[in-house]
Order: C-alpha cells, then sequence, then structure tokens
C-alpha cells in the first residue's frame, strides 16, 4: 500500500482503539480499513499478508509500519561526550527521533496515560520506577508516527535485566536492535569538557563554550544564560547542577559499570553491530570528525550526491538555489571552499594558502581535501550539489575515489544547456548576490528592487532576501565570453562522458534557454523531472463558506512551507501577467464564456511549477466535479505526482447563518477573520465592525466584506457546495494511497478555533 505517515498513524489508532493489544475479527479490520477509504484492492492485499481468521495485533504493525525495515539504533555516551549533538544529526539523517527514558516519562505522566499513571503513583510512594513500567512506556511511545521508520534510545537500557526486556518487547512486533553506538572519550578528557557544557531543556540540543559554542556566545566571555542561547529558539541554555569536578567521578563509574555489561550483551548477539566511536575532540580531530566516524558506523550514505555545470549566466544560481531548497542539501562551489577553508586556518586551508602564496596554482589533492572536509559538515547529511566540479577527469576520478571510501558515489549529473549566441545577451544582465551565491538578472529573473526600465546599478540591483547590493562580475562581457564558453566546453564535455560510461549514475541535460515561450518556472519543471522530485504534500482542502479554510489553511502554509492556491486567484494572475493560458482565459471571459477545465487545469500546471511550489501545495475548493478531478489527477500523474491528502472542513448548514455575517477578508492574501470567532487584533469585539478597525494583522490593510455574505445568498451557495463536494470526495475516497480527512470545524463555547486546528493537524500528521 502506497500510504504515508498520516494514514499509518489514522490505521494504527482505529486498531488501538478498537481491539488495544489484542486481535481484530477480520470483518471488523475489513470494515475499519473501508472506513477510512482504503480501496477494496489493497483491503483484499492486507487480508492477504495475515491470512483467513483473525488480524493480531503484532502482524497489523509490522504491515503498516514496515518493521522489517525499521531502524532501532542503542546510543550510550558518558556525559559530554556528544551524544546531543550526533543523535541530532542521527535523527536529521535518518529521520528518527532521539528518545531518553527521562523525557518519556515526564510525557507518559503529563499525557495521563495508563501506564503514566502506574509510573505516577510510583514515584508518589517515594519509590524507584520498575523496569516493566519503563517497557511499558517505550512500547506506548514508539507507536507514535515519529517512529514509523525506527527510533534512537538514548543511554538505555542500563542493566543486562532491561536489555533482554527491551529485545522481548521488540521480539513482539518482529523486530530487533539493529545498531549499538557508543561514544567513547577517556575520563580524564571529560574534566574540561564537562564544565562548559549547556543544554537547550526544551530539545536536549547541547553546546560547548570551546568546542561547539552557539552563535551567541563570543568565545572570550565569561559563559552566562544571558550570551549562550539555542542557535534555533534563542532561548537561554543552562547548566546541569551535577555538571561539575566533584560530582563527575562518581558519574563516570556509574556509566562504566552499567554500559559494559549491556555492551557485551549485544556484541553476543548476531544481527546487532555495535561500534564505539571516538568521541574526543582535540587539536587534530574536531565535531565533523567525530560525526563522519558516527556516519560510517551506523553505514549512512548519502543518496543525494548531484554534479551540476553550466556555461556562465545559465541559471545555475537560480536552479541550484531551488534544488538545494527542494532537497534540504546546499549547493557548493570550490572557489567558496577554498576561501572559507583558508580563513578557518584549517590544516588543509594552510596548505592551501601557502601555495597561492607562491603564485601556485591549488593542486587537485588539496581541492579534494578542501572537499571532504566540507561535506563532513552538518548541511551536507543528506547530501550536497557540487558546482562547476570536477573540471577535468582526473579531478572525477580523484572525486569518485574519494566517496568510495565512505562508501558513496555521484549519483545525479546535471547540465544546463545554452547556445553560445543566445549566451550573449543574457551574460550583460547578470548581478550577483556574492554572500550567498544567489543570481538575478535584469530581464529574465530581477530582483524585486529593479523596476525594469531603469539603468541597473547596485543601488536598485538588491538580494530578494537580505536587501544587499548586488555585484556584477569582471569578466561578464561579451569581450572575455567566448573564452570562457570555449574553456567551458573543453572541459565539460569529457567529465560528462565519464559519468554517462558510469553504471548507477543519471546524467542529464536540460534546455536552459529563455525565451518568449519558453520560462525560468518551465526549466525548473525539467530539472525536477530529471531530478526525480516528486512533491509529497499536494493537498485538496474543502469546506462551505466562512468553515474557517482561509484561518486553517494559513496555518497549514505556515506549517508545510507551501502555498494554498484557490482558482480565482490563480486565474486573475494569469490574465494580469499575460501569459499565453491567461490569454485565453481573458478571450473566453470578455465573451462572457465560462473558462473551460482545460484553461483552469494549464492555469494550474503554470501556477504550481513556481518556486513556492517546490514542497508541495494547497488546492482550496478545486476541483468542484469529478471530471476536474480527473483532470487533476491527469496532470500530476505526467509528473509522476498525486494528490495525497484530501481535508474537508465540515460545519452544520444552521451554524453557518451566525458565522457568515462576521467575516471579513483580507483580499491580497486571502487571510481570513471572523468579529466574534477570529478577530483582528484592530477590533476591540465591542464596536461596530468597520473597515476602518477591521485591519489585516500583518500589513495593517483594510479588511473587506464578500458581497454574497449574507443570509439571503447563503441557502444556495450551500447546495451548490454540498451537490459539487459530495462526488469529489467520494472519487477520492475509492482511490488508493490518498486520505479523505473531514474535521468538525464548527465553534462553540466547548470547541474553540485551537480545537479544531489540533484535528486538522492530527489528520495531516502534523504536530498543533
Amino acid at each position: 500500500m502506497a500510504m504515508g505517515s498520516p494514514e499509518l498513524q489514522a490505521l494504527l489508532e482505529l486498531f488501538q482503539r478498537h481491539a488495544g493489544d489484542q486481535d481484530m475479527p477480520e470483518a471488523k479490520f475489513v470494515a475499519l480499513l473501508r472506513s477510512i477509504g482504503v480501496s477494496q484492492e489493497d483491503t483484499s492485499i492486507a487480508l492477504a499478508k495475515f491470512g483467513p481468521g483473525n488480524v493480531s495485533h503484532a502482524s497489523f504493525l509490522r504491515w503498516t509500519f514496515g518493521y522489517t525495515s525499521r531502524e532501532v539504533i542503542l546510543m550510550f555516551g558518558p556525559p559530554a561526550s556528544g551524544k546531543g549533538t550526533h543523535g541530532g544529526r542521527i535523527t536529521t539523517a535518518l529521520g528518527i527521533p532521539q528518545l531518553s527514558t527521562g523525557d518519556m516519562l515526564r510525557e507518559a505522566v503529563d499525557s495521563g496515560t495508563e501506564i503514566g499513571l502506574r509510573a505516577k503513583s510510583v514515584m508518589e510512594q517515594g519509590q524507584l520506577v520498575s523496569d516493566d513500567i519503563v517497557i511499558g512506556i517505550i512500547r506506548d511511545r514508539v507507536k507514535a508516527a515519529d517512529c514509523l521508520k525506527g527510533f534512537i534510545l538514548d543511554g538505555f537500557p542500563r542493566t543486562v535485566a532491561q536489555a533482554r526486556a527491551l529485545d522481548e518487547m521488540l521480539a513482539a512486533t518482529g523486530e530487533e536492535v539493529k545498531t549499538v553506538l557508543e561514544l567513547s572519550v577517556p575520563d580524564e578528557a571529560l574534566i574540561e569538557r564537562i564544565g562548559g557544557r549547556w543544554i537547550h531543556k526544551a530539545s536536549g540540543r547541547s553546546y560547548h563554550t570551546k568546542y561547539n559554542p552557539p552563535k551567541s556566545f563570543d568565545g572570550k566571555s565569561e559563559p552566562t544564560p544571558a550570551n549562550m542561547r539555542d542557535d534555533e529558539t534563542g532561548e537561554a541554555l543552562t547548566q546541569r547542577p551535577d555538571d561539575n569536578k566533584d560530582a563527575l567521578p562518581k558519574r563516570l563509574a556509574a556509566y562504566h559499570a552499567e554500559t559494559v555489561p549491556v555492551l557485551g550483551h549485544y556484541k553476543s548477539r548476531g544481527g546487532c553491530r555495535v561500534a564505539q566511536v571516538d568521541s574526543n575532540l582535540g587539536p587534530a580531530r574536531k565535531t565533523e570528525d567525530i560525526w563522519a566516524d558516527c556516519a560510517k558506523a551506523l553505514g549512512l550514505k548519502r543518496d543525494k550526491i548531484i554534479l551540476m555545470f553550466g556555461p556562465p549566466a545559465s541559471g545555475k544560481g537560480t536552479h541550484g538555489g531551488r534544488i538545494t531548497t527542494a532537497l534540504g542539501i546546499p549547493q557548493l562551489s570550490t572557489g567558496d571552499m577554498l576561501r572559507e577553508a583558508v580563513d578557518s586556518g584549517t590544516e588543509i586551508g594552510l596548505r592551501a594558502k601557502s601555495v597561492m602564496e607562491q603564485g601556485q596554482l591549488v593542486s587537485d589533492d588539496i581541492v579534494i581535501g578542501i572537499i571532504r572536509d566540507r561535506v563532513k559538515a552538518a548541511d551536507c547529511l543528506k547530501g550536497f550539489i557540487l558546482d562547476g566540479f570536477p573540471r577535468t577527469v582526473a579531478q572525477a576520478r580523484a572525486l569518485d575515489e574519494m566517496l568510495a571510501a565512505t562508501g558513496e558515489e555521484v549519483k545525479t549529473v546535471l547540465e544546463l544547456s545554452v547556445p553560445d549566441e543566445a549566451l550573449i545577451e543574457r551574460i550583460g544582465g547578470r548581478w550577483i548576490h556574492k554572500a550567498s551565491g544567489r543570481s538575478y538578472h535584469t530581464k529574465y529573473n530581477p530582483p524585486k528592487s529593479f523596476d525594469g526600465k531603469s539603468e541597473p546599478t547596485p543601488a536598485n540591483m538588491r538580494d530578494d532576501e537580505t536587501g544587499e547590493a548586488l555585484t556584477q562580475r569582471p569578466d561578464d562581457n561579451k569581450d572575455a565570453l567566448p573564452k570562457r564558453l570555449a574553456a567551458y566546453h573543453a572541459e565539460t564535455v569529457p567529465v560528462l562522458g565519464h559519468y554517462k560510461s558510469r553504471g548507477g549514475c543519471r546524467v542529464a541535460q536540460v534546455d536552459s534557454n529563455l525565451g518568449p515561450a519558453r520560462k525560468t518556472e518551465d526549466i525548473w519543471a525539467d530539472c525536477a523531472k530529471a531530478l526525480g522530485l516528486k512533491r509529497d504534500k499536494i493537498i485538496l482542502m474543502f469546506g462551505p463558506p466562512a468553515s474557517g479554510k482561509g484561518t486553517h489553511g494559513g496555518r497549514i502554509t505556515t506549517a508545510l512551507g507551501i502555498p494554498q492556491l484557490s482558482t480565482g486567484d490563480m486565474l486573475r494572475e494569469a490574465v494580469d501577467s499575460g501569459t499565453e493560458i491567461g490569454l485565453r482565459a481573458k478571450s473566453v471571459m470578455e465573451q462572457g464564456q465560462l473558462v473551460s477545465d482545460d484553461i483552469v487545469i494549464g492555469i494550474i500546471r503554470d501556477r504550481v511549477k513556481a518556486a513556492d511550489c517546490l514542497k508541495g501545495f494547497i488546492l482550496d475548493g478545486f476541483p468542484r466535479t469529478v471530471a476536474q478531478a480527473r483532470a487533476l489527477d491527469e496532470m500530476l500523474a505526467a509528473t509522476g505526482e498525486e494528490v495525497k491528502t484530501v481535508l474537508e472542513l465540515s460545519v452544520p448548514d444552521e451554524a453557518l447563518i451566525e458565522r457568515i455575517g462576521g467575516r471579513w477578508i483580507h483580499k491580497a492574501s486571502g487571510r481570513s477573520y471572523h468579529t466574534k470567532y477570529n478577530p483582528p487584533k484592530s477590533f476591540d469585539g465591542k464596536s461596530e465592525p468597520t473597515p476602518a478597525n477591521m485591519r489585516d494583522d500583518e500589513t495593517g490593510e483594510a479588511l473587506t466584506q464578500r458581497p454574497d455574505d449574507n443570509k439571503d445568498a447563503l441557502p444556495k451557495r450551500l447546495a451548490a457546495y454540498h451537490a459539487e463536494t459530495v462526488p469529489v470526495l467520494g472519487h477520492y475516497k475509492s482511490r488508493g494511497g490518498c486520505r479523505v480527512a473531514q474535521v468538525d470545524s464548527n465553534l462553540g463555547p466547548a470547541r474553540k478555533t485551537e480545537d479544531i486546528w489540533a484535528d486538522c493537524a492530527k489528520a495531516l500528521g502534523l504536530k498543533a
């Protein structure tokens, strides 16, 4: 079954609600699957996996979560050994949570689960929580959606008895511990480290004044909560009360006494990899070196290693930036890496500096060493893009050898191709943001600061994100270009040939030539196709007028980083921008006719090529007919994509009468407010609502009301909504791999906006 974590979590919750940890009769199980829209074909597949008769809880879990491939890791290390740092990186690399028994115990007690209440009772009596309660808490916690791929147990088990109990718990679902990782630091080295450790309590992120300082710390001042702040939240860090030299010897003795027997238990067991990593920092051993050894011990291999080529002004900056956003990997150039290595004074950087000071070219082995160091960084956990490297076959072979040492290889080579003659116009209009590498063009990709008419200068050519002045490269001129292009072709063709001849590597050439019929978005669509990028967050959102789509759609946009799109807005944008499909729509409307489905689909196709749709998008109130749904499905299938989730906000018709009169809209953004249930900050809740006191929270602009937001027009609008929506929901319910969720969006004394959002978040597999 092609289902994502929200669907699997929903199945698990339903199973447990109806059967707990017991078996479920076959007929009841079939009814359960059909109730959430699983197709008859997929239901039959599920039953074939279990055989006739009752469905056992254990076999159900193996099927839904794919337990045969779930990664179960135990992580050990003395205090200040780097478990917080490297556990966090494993979490990022594998998409699995790092769990400590202390945190799980507190969560269970706070949430009032059955096992949590048992633990609370024991603790209130001043007793230690027994192993069976701890195992029960772990059992409950690892059923959660974030553990679908696996989990890391941090510092557990502490005894061989606990290890055996954990093994027994996992065996009940056909699982086992796959990997045990110990971070090892000599006791004497921990004295210095322990005093410099600061913790972000909420997340568990760990910092050190010397070895891993937060950005807020200058490395010279006395560390205090005022200058030791978490990089992500800015919240003050704290130190553990027992992080001192007096308490440390006892803590270390206890750690060794506990851990050695547990490691021995897993070493003696077949099928389990026990790895010890030297986590001792020093002048020649940095955090990145330790992480590299952790990754090797865990068999982590990056599957997104991309080489990107293109002549000057071919769009590498633009499209490389989009790949970075879509895949969460950095775009690296050898020039930038070389400068960083020299500036940071690393060993390889000092070698490069010495060579350059003698006026010599930096050798390939130094360049490869610089790349090797750079790609150990945390931002390269999933992979990286090498921009314009290698430039020779010898460099390509050296790069292949470097990657092979960690069991990795180049997976994709992407070349942006532009005819030489077309580059003459493009090269003169290119402007660069030096710090980030973002690339702009006066004609094809202008920054927001440029009006398209004035003479471009550093004063009106400014980076969209920072507002900093852009610059032009000294050799971006017509005289230097022919030589640069000749050099590019001479270098690149043999390198592309090298990778074309190698199995397992995809070499793709994308036409990056802009023109009247080929826009930046079309080139990006071809890049995405060449890279096999598929959006996994394509959501349809339905709801009657005033059901809260504006409010909750906006929250989904914030949570997932994807836009909420309505066909009306997209149609107006296409007409205003004068695109080919927009002009077709304009011609139809000027004749007083309805815009056809194929034009609407064409407008959607163009719109979702935009950069803000890289991860996905929400279609608000579309499709309205089954024919439109089928056309949308066909459009998405052309890029190997599909609708993943359909969310309907449901409100009884009679409850909408009160809501409809109080609704006010911010036209530009689509943000929705209500005088009673979701007022803007500008409204006091007592005065008569007017455009003067009903203003958008973000822009301060006046809000408006829709002309048909009145009691007389509402019945017809609701009848039309139900007639349109029910068949469309039925279409998606009958399709495998798509989750259709209905959320009660009816506000009242006991049901607030936050309660509705919590249910929406749950339906989408998000944390509210």
